[in-house]
């Protein structure tokens, strides 16, 4: 034997104990939080929440802006404003059913739907 490891290359070496396990809570064995059953942990529901947040301000400006220019395009083609202010607004009107259409796409199916 050399130092204070034992050599347990030669036969007949004792081995030696092994060490008793952390407490749980200790540096090395993190105490598990409870979970429900059968659902992996929410943990990035903030970051989800900010993302759809910022999201929702991106596509508000950009609808304004696109209904501001094709408004302004209509109008000078029809001179009559209601017309042109329905017409501007159409393709933003498609963009948000199709948004909302790939939300409800993402959802998860209940198993208890009914059909």
């Amino acid at each position: 034997m050399t130092g204070t490891i034992p050599d347990t290359s030669q036969p007949g070496t004792p081995v030696a104990a092994p060490a008793p396990p952390e407490p749980i809570g200790s540096r090395f064995q993190p105490i598990a939080l409870p979970r429900r059953a059968g659902r992996p942990p929410r943990t990035g529901l903030p970051w989800l929440a900010g993302a759809m947040a910022g999201l929702a301000v991106l596509a508000a400006a950009a609808a304004a802006v696109s209904w501001d220019a094709q408004y302004v395009m209509i109008a000078r083609v029809r001179h009559a404003p209601a017309i042109a202010a329905l017409e501007a607004g159409i393709p933003d009107a498609g963009a948000a059913e199709f948004a909302a259409l790939g939300i409800a796409l993402a959802l998860p199916i209940s198993p208890n739907a009914a059909p």
